[in-house]
Protein backbone atom coordinates (compact mmCIF):
# COMPACT_ATOMS: atom_id res chain seq x y z
CA UNK A 1 0.00 0.00 0.00
CA UNK A 2 1.47 3.32 -1.01
CA UNK A 3 0.39 5.97 1.49
CA UNK A 4 -0.20 9.56 0.33
CA UNK A 5 -1.16 12.48 2.51
CA UNK A 6 -3.39 15.41 1.73
CA UNK A 7 -1.57 18.20 -0.09
CA UNK A 8 -1.17 20.40 2.98
CA UNK A 9 0.67 17.69 4.89
CA UNK A 10 2.81 16.64 1.93
CA UNK A 11 3.98 20.18 1.20
CA UNK A 12 4.85 20.88 4.82
CA UNK A 13 6.86 17.66 5.14
CA UNK A 14 8.82 18.40 1.98
CA UNK A 15 9.60 21.93 3.14
CA UNK A 16 10.83 20.77 6.55
CA UNK A 17 12.82 17.83 5.21
CA UNK A 18 14.81 20.06 2.86
CA UNK A 19 15.55 22.65 5.55
CA UNK A 20 19.27 23.49 5.76
CA UNK A 21 21.60 24.98 8.32
CA UNK A 22 22.08 28.50 6.99
CA UNK A 23 21.29 31.04 9.70
CA UNK A 24 23.70 31.65 12.53
CA UNK A 25 26.42 29.70 10.73
CA UNK A 26 27.50 32.53 8.41
CA UNK A 27 26.30 30.78 5.24
CA UNK A 28 27.22 27.25 6.31
CA UNK A 29 24.88 24.56 5.06
CA UNK A 30 24.30 20.91 5.99
CA UNK A 31 21.64 18.80 4.30
CA UNK A 32 20.17 15.57 5.61
CA UNK A 33 22.12 13.43 3.14
CA UNK A 34 25.36 15.10 4.31
CA UNK A 35 25.08 13.29 7.65
CA UNK A 36 26.44 9.74 7.56
CA UNK A 37 27.24 7.29 10.33
CA UNK A 38 28.33 3.65 10.41
CA UNK A 39 30.09 1.22 12.70
CA UNK A 40 33.83 0.72 12.39
CA UNK A 41 33.82 -1.76 15.28
CA UNK A 42 31.04 -3.44 17.29
CA UNK A 43 31.22 -0.71 19.95
CA UNK A 44 32.46 2.23 17.89
CA UNK A 45 30.47 4.56 15.60
CA UNK A 46 31.95 6.89 13.01
CA UNK A 47 29.98 10.07 12.27
CA UNK A 48 30.74 12.16 9.18
CA UNK A 49 29.18 15.52 8.33
CA UNK A 50 29.89 17.42 5.11
CA UNK A 51 29.55 21.17 5.69
CA UNK A 52 29.19 23.53 2.71
CA UNK A 53 29.83 27.25 2.47
CA UNK A 54 27.23 28.70 0.09
CA UNK A 55 28.54 32.28 0.32
CA UNK A 56 30.91 34.14 -2.00
CA UNK A 57 33.32 34.78 0.85
CA UNK A 58 35.18 32.49 3.21
CA UNK A 59 33.33 31.46 6.36
CA UNK A 60 34.61 31.97 9.87
CA UNK A 61 35.23 28.99 12.19
CA UNK A 62 32.04 27.76 13.82
CA UNK A 63 30.98 25.31 16.50
CA UNK A 64 29.04 22.20 15.51
CA UNK A 65 26.99 20.43 18.16
CA UNK A 66 26.05 16.77 17.81
CA UNK A 67 23.12 15.05 19.51
CA UNK A 68 21.77 11.51 19.36
CA UNK A 69 18.45 9.81 20.02
CA UNK A 70 16.70 6.46 19.74
CA UNK A 71 15.58 5.51 16.24
CA UNK A 72 12.41 7.33 15.25
CA UNK A 73 10.91 10.78 14.80
CA UNK A 74 10.38 13.61 17.31
CA UNK A 75 12.07 11.76 20.16
CA UNK A 76 14.14 13.46 22.89
CA UNK A 77 17.74 14.35 22.03
CA UNK A 78 20.82 13.75 24.18
CA UNK A 79 23.94 15.95 23.75
CA UNK A 80 26.93 14.03 22.39
CA UNK A 81 29.78 16.31 21.40
CA UNK A 82 30.93 19.73 20.23
CA UNK A 83 33.21 19.90 17.21
CA UNK A 84 35.02 22.74 15.50
CA UNK A 85 34.13 23.55 11.89
CA UNK A 86 37.25 25.21 10.44
CA UNK A 87 37.26 28.12 8.03
CA UNK A 88 35.78 27.11 4.66
CA UNK A 89 36.64 29.00 1.50
CA UNK A 90 33.90 30.47 -0.68
CA UNK A 91 31.96 27.70 -2.43
CA UNK A 92 33.97 25.02 -0.65
CA UNK A 93 33.15 22.22 1.73
CA UNK A 94 34.74 20.34 4.59
CA UNK A 95 34.20 16.88 5.96
CA UNK A 96 34.02 17.01 9.75
CA UNK A 97 34.15 13.63 11.45
CA UNK A 98 34.40 12.02 14.84
CA UNK A 99 33.92 8.66 16.52
CA UNK A 100 31.78 7.71 19.52
CA UNK A 101 31.60 4.65 21.75
CA UNK A 102 28.38 2.62 21.72
CA UNK A 103 27.23 1.48 25.15
CA UNK A 104 25.48 -1.85 25.75
CA UNK A 105 22.09 -0.09 25.85
CA UNK A 106 22.68 1.54 22.45
CA UNK A 107 23.41 5.04 23.77
CA UNK A 108 26.50 6.95 22.62
CA UNK A 109 29.36 8.59 24.49
CA UNK A 110 31.96 10.91 22.94
CA UNK A 111 35.56 9.72 22.76
CA UNK A 112 37.08 13.18 22.35
CA UNK A 113 36.12 16.63 21.15
CA UNK A 114 38.42 16.91 18.18
CA UNK A 115 37.23 17.30 14.61
CA UNK A 116 39.09 15.86 11.66
CA UNK A 117 38.40 17.77 8.47
CA UNK A 118 39.63 18.04 4.90
CA UNK A 119 39.19 21.00 2.59
CA UNK A 120 37.77 20.18 -0.83
CA UNK A 121 36.53 22.19 -3.81
CA UNK A 122 32.74 22.08 -3.75
CA UNK A 123 31.93 20.18 -6.97
CA UNK A 124 34.88 17.79 -6.82
CA UNK A 125 34.23 17.18 -3.12
CA UNK A 126 30.74 15.87 -3.68
CA UNK A 127 31.79 13.61 -6.56
CA UNK A 128 34.73 12.21 -4.62
CA UNK A 129 32.69 11.69 -1.47
CA UNK A 130 29.85 10.00 -3.33
CA UNK A 131 32.29 7.64 -5.07
CA UNK A 132 33.78 6.58 -1.73
CA UNK A 133 30.32 6.08 -0.26
CA UNK A 134 29.22 4.01 -3.25
CA UNK A 135 32.25 1.72 -2.97
CA UNK A 136 31.63 1.29 0.74
CA UNK A 137 27.95 0.43 0.20
CA UNK A 138 28.83 -2.18 -2.41
CA UNK A 139 31.40 -3.87 -0.21
CA UNK A 140 29.14 -3.82 2.87
CA UNK A 141 26.34 -5.59 1.01
CA UNK A 142 28.43 -8.08 -0.93
CA UNK A 143 27.67 -11.68 0.05
CA UNK A 144 31.21 -12.74 -0.88
CA UNK A 145 32.88 -10.08 1.24
CA UNK A 146 32.73 -12.04 4.48
CA UNK A 147 34.44 -15.06 2.87
CA UNK A 148 37.29 -13.04 1.34
CA UNK A 149 40.76 -12.83 2.82
CA UNK A 150 42.10 -9.45 3.88
CA UNK A 151 44.45 -9.48 0.88
CA UNK A 152 41.51 -10.15 -1.47
CA UNK A 153 39.64 -7.26 0.13
CA UNK A 154 42.62 -4.96 -0.49
CA UNK A 155 42.92 -6.13 -4.09
CA UNK A 156 39.24 -5.51 -4.73
CA UNK A 157 39.39 -2.00 -3.31
CA UNK A 158 42.36 -1.15 -5.50
CA UNK A 159 40.58 -2.46 -8.61
CA UNK A 160 37.38 -0.56 -7.84
CA UNK A 161 39.19 2.71 -7.23
CA UNK A 162 42.05 2.57 -9.72
CA UNK A 163 40.85 0.06 -12.32
CA UNK A 164 41.61 -3.53 -13.22
CA UNK A 165 45.20 -4.61 -13.76
CA UNK A 166 46.65 -2.52 -10.92
CA UNK A 167 48.31 -4.56 -8.18
CA UNK A 168 47.98 -3.67 -4.51
CA UNK A 169 51.72 -3.26 -4.02
CA UNK A 170 52.03 -1.06 -7.11
CA UNK A 171 49.12 1.14 -6.03
CA UNK A 172 50.44 1.58 -2.51
CA UNK A 173 53.75 2.78 -3.95
CA UNK A 174 52.08 5.47 -6.03
CA UNK A 175 52.70 8.73 -4.22
CA UNK A 176 49.61 10.55 -5.56
CA UNK A 177 47.12 7.98 -4.29
CA UNK A 178 48.95 6.52 -1.32
CA UNK A 179 47.27 8.38 1.55
CA UNK A 180 43.68 7.99 0.33
CA UNK A 181 44.17 4.39 -0.72
CA UNK A 182 45.84 3.36 2.53
CA UNK A 183 43.04 4.99 4.52
CA UNK A 184 40.36 3.18 2.51
CA UNK A 185 42.20 -0.14 2.74
CA UNK A 186 42.57 0.18 6.50
CA UNK A 187 38.89 1.09 6.92
CA UNK A 188 37.78 -1.90 4.86
CA UNK A 189 40.11 -4.23 6.78
CA UNK A 190 38.61 -2.98 10.04
CA UNK A 191 35.16 -3.66 8.59
CA UNK A 192 36.31 -7.11 7.48
CA UNK A 193 37.48 -7.97 10.99
CA UNK A 194 34.24 -6.51 12.37
CA UNK A 195 32.05 -8.70 10.14
CA UNK A 196 34.12 -11.79 10.97
CA UNK A 197 33.67 -11.07 14.68
CA UNK A 198 29.91 -10.74 14.30
CA UNK A 199 29.68 -13.93 12.27
CA UNK A 200 31.56 -15.82 14.96
CA UNK A 201 29.48 -14.37 17.82
CA UNK A 202 26.22 -15.26 16.05
CA UNK A 203 27.41 -18.79 15.30
CA UNK A 204 27.80 -19.50 19.02
CA UNK A 205 24.85 -17.44 20.30
CA UNK A 206 22.23 -18.23 17.64
CA UNK A 207 20.86 -15.88 15.00
CA UNK A 208 17.94 -14.63 17.12
CA UNK A 209 19.34 -15.48 20.53
CA UNK A 210 20.86 -13.25 23.16
CA UNK A 211 20.96 -10.02 21.16
CA UNK A 212 17.28 -10.05 20.28
CA UNK A 213 16.21 -11.02 23.81
CA UNK A 214 18.41 -8.33 25.31
CA UNK A 215 16.82 -5.76 23.02
CA UNK A 216 13.35 -6.47 24.41
CA UNK A 217 14.58 -6.37 27.98
CA UNK A 218 16.11 -2.96 27.37
CA UNK A 219 13.05 -1.62 25.58
CA UNK A 220 14.65 -0.96 22.17
CA UNK A 221 13.35 -3.44 19.58
CA UNK A 222 16.17 -2.55 17.16
CA UNK A 223 19.10 -3.20 19.49
CA UNK A 224 21.41 -5.89 18.13
CA UNK A 225 19.52 -6.51 14.90
CA UNK A 226 22.08 -4.88 12.59
CA UNK A 227 25.85 -4.67 12.51
CA UNK A 228 25.41 -0.90 12.34
CA UNK A 229 24.07 1.37 15.06
CA UNK A 230 20.42 2.25 14.42
CA UNK A 231 19.37 5.68 15.62
CA UNK A 232 19.22 9.43 15.06
CA UNK A 233 21.99 12.02 14.75
CA UNK A 234 21.24 15.74 14.98
CA UNK A 235 23.68 18.40 13.73
CA UNK A 236 23.38 21.98 15.00
CA UNK A 237 25.31 24.96 13.66
CA UNK A 238 24.14 28.28 14.98
CA UNK A 239 20.37 28.32 15.42
CA UNK A 240 19.43 25.66 12.86
CA UNK A 241 19.54 21.89 13.07
CA UNK A 242 19.47 19.03 10.57
CA UNK A 243 18.61 15.47 11.56
CA UNK A 244 19.17 12.03 10.09
CA UNK A 245 17.19 9.04 11.35
CA UNK A 246 18.67 5.90 9.82
CA UNK A 247 18.57 2.11 9.90
CA UNK A 248 21.18 1.19 7.32
CA UNK A 249 22.13 -2.17 5.85
CA UNK A 250 19.03 -3.63 7.54
CA UNK A 251 18.33 -7.20 6.48
CA UNK A 252 15.04 -8.10 4.76
CA UNK A 253 13.60 -11.48 3.82
CA UNK A 254 12.09 -11.42 0.29
CA UNK A 255 8.73 -13.12 -0.15
CA UNK A 256 7.87 -12.75 3.56
CA UNK A 257 6.16 -10.16 5.73
CA UNK A 258 8.98 -8.18 7.37
CA UNK A 259 8.42 -6.12 10.50
CA UNK A 260 10.39 -3.33 12.13
CA UNK A 261 9.64 -0.61 14.68
CA UNK A 262 10.51 3.03 15.31
CA UNK A 263 9.74 5.43 18.16
CA UNK A 264 7.54 8.50 17.73
CA UNK A 265 6.60 11.50 19.82
CA UNK A 266 7.87 13.77 22.55
CA UNK A 267 4.74 15.86 23.24
CA UNK A 268 1.39 15.04 24.81
CA UNK A 269 -1.79 15.52 22.75
CA UNK A 270 0.13 15.60 19.47
CA UNK A 271 -0.88 14.21 16.07
CA UNK A 272 1.24 13.12 13.12
CA UNK A 273 0.80 12.48 9.40
CA UNK A 274 2.76 9.95 7.34
CA UNK A 275 3.93 9.55 3.75
CA UNK A 276 5.96 6.72 2.21
CA UNK A 277 8.69 7.32 -0.37
CA UNK A 278 11.63 5.50 -1.92
CA UNK A 279 11.91 2.23 -3.88
CA UNK A 280 10.42 0.24 -1.01
CA UNK A 281 7.26 2.36 -1.03
CA UNK A 282 6.04 0.28 -3.97
CA UNK A 283 6.10 -2.89 -1.88
CA UNK A 284 3.01 -3.82 0.13
CA UNK A 285 3.50 -1.74 3.27
CA UNK A 286 1.36 -1.10 6.35
CA UNK A 287 1.94 1.17 9.33
CA UNK A 288 0.27 0.78 12.70
CA UNK A 289 0.40 2.42 16.12
CA UNK A 290 1.42 -0.20 18.67
CA UNK A 291 -0.48 -0.01 21.93
CA UNK A 292 -0.15 -1.44 25.40
CA UNK A 293 2.94 -2.68 27.26
CA UNK A 294 3.11 -5.83 25.13
CA UNK A 295 2.24 -4.30 21.76
CA UNK A 296 5.78 -4.25 20.44
CA UNK A 297 6.49 -7.78 21.66
CA UNK A 298 3.42 -9.18 19.95
CA UNK A 299 4.19 -7.27 16.76
CA UNK A 300 7.83 -8.40 16.65
CA UNK A 301 6.73 -11.96 17.37
CA UNK A 302 4.60 -12.00 14.23
CA UNK A 303 1.24 -11.91 16.04
CA UNK A 304 -1.76 -9.67 15.68
CA UNK A 305 -1.48 -7.02 18.34
CA UNK A 306 -3.53 -4.20 19.85
CA UNK A 307 -3.10 -1.05 17.81
CA UNK A 308 -4.51 1.24 15.19
CA UNK A 309 -3.86 0.85 11.48
CA UNK A 310 -2.63 4.09 9.93
CA UNK A 311 -4.71 5.10 6.93
CA UNK A 312 -3.59 7.42 4.11
CA UNK A 313 -4.28 11.08 4.93
CA UNK A 314 -4.87 10.42 8.63
CA UNK A 315 -3.63 12.61 11.45
CA UNK A 316 -2.72 10.04 14.12
CA UNK A 317 -2.59 10.89 17.82
CA UNK A 318 0.51 9.41 19.51
CA UNK A 319 1.56 9.88 23.10
CA UNK A 320 5.23 10.57 23.97
CA UNK A 321 7.43 7.53 23.47
CA UNK A 322 4.94 5.78 21.21
CA UNK A 323 5.95 3.05 18.80
CA UNK A 324 5.06 2.68 15.14
CA UNK A 325 5.09 -0.77 13.58
CA UNK A 326 6.15 -1.13 9.94
CA UNK A 327 5.18 -4.26 8.01
CA UNK A 328 6.65 -4.47 4.54
CA UNK A 329 6.44 -7.38 2.09
CA UNK A 330 9.15 -7.29 -0.58
CA UNK A 331 8.61 -9.57 -3.60
CA UNK A 332 10.47 -12.87 -3.78
CA UNK A 333 13.08 -11.52 -6.22
CA UNK A 334 13.89 -8.36 -4.25
CA UNK A 335 17.49 -7.91 -3.15
CA UNK A 336 17.52 -4.37 -1.75
CA UNK A 337 15.38 -1.28 -1.40
CA UNK A 338 15.05 1.93 0.55
CA UNK A 339 12.01 3.15 2.43
CA UNK A 340 11.63 6.72 3.70
CA UNK A 341 8.76 7.47 6.05
CA UNK A 342 8.13 11.21 6.12
CA UNK A 343 6.46 12.19 9.37
CA UNK A 344 4.76 15.57 9.80
CA UNK A 345 3.91 16.97 13.24
CA UNK A 346 0.53 18.70 13.05
CA UNK A 347 1.08 21.43 15.65
CA UNK A 348 3.96 23.14 13.84
CA UNK A 349 4.06 21.31 10.46
CA UNK A 350 7.65 20.28 11.14
CA UNK A 351 8.82 17.22 9.22
CA UNK A 352 11.22 14.37 9.94
CA UNK A 353 12.29 11.44 7.75
CA UNK A 354 12.76 7.92 9.12
CA UNK A 355 14.96 5.97 6.68
CA UNK A 356 15.36 2.23 6.18
CA UNK A 357 18.13 0.91 3.93
CA UNK A 358 17.05 -2.69 3.27
CA UNK A 359 19.29 -5.42 1.85
CA UNK A 360 18.78 -9.17 1.53
CA UNK A 361 22.49 -9.81 2.06
CA UNK A 362 23.03 -7.46 5.01
CA UNK A 363 24.72 -8.92 8.07
CA UNK A 364 22.60 -9.21 11.21
CA UNK A 365 19.12 -10.55 11.86
CA UNK A 366 17.42 -7.38 10.59
CA UNK A 367 13.64 -7.43 10.29
CA UNK A 368 11.34 -9.59 12.34
CA UNK A 369 9.29 -11.93 10.15
CA UNK A 370 5.77 -13.30 10.31
CA UNK A 371 5.66 -17.10 10.42
CA UNK A 372 3.95 -18.65 7.41
CA UNK A 373 4.07 -15.47 5.32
Amino acid sequence: MSMLLENEVSRSVAASVNENVERGGAGLCVEREDIEFHNVAPDRLRIEVTVHNRLDVASRPETMRLQFAAFGAFVPWTPLQELRVPRIRAGGSRLVSTEAMIRADGSLVAIDGRARSAARPYGAALRELERDRAVLRVIRRDKQFRSMSVWQVMERIVQEQLGDGVSVREALRQTASTDRLKLNVLNRIRSKVFFDYLGFSRSIAGVSGALGAEAHRRGDPNLGRSVHWIGNINVLIGEKDVERHMAQAFRIYPGAANRCVFFLGDKADESYGFELKGPGAGWVTNLSRLEGPWGCGYFAGGHECPGKQIQPGDWLGVEPGGQIGVEISPPGDATEGGLSIEVCRKSDKRGAVVEFDFSESAAGTGCYTVAGS
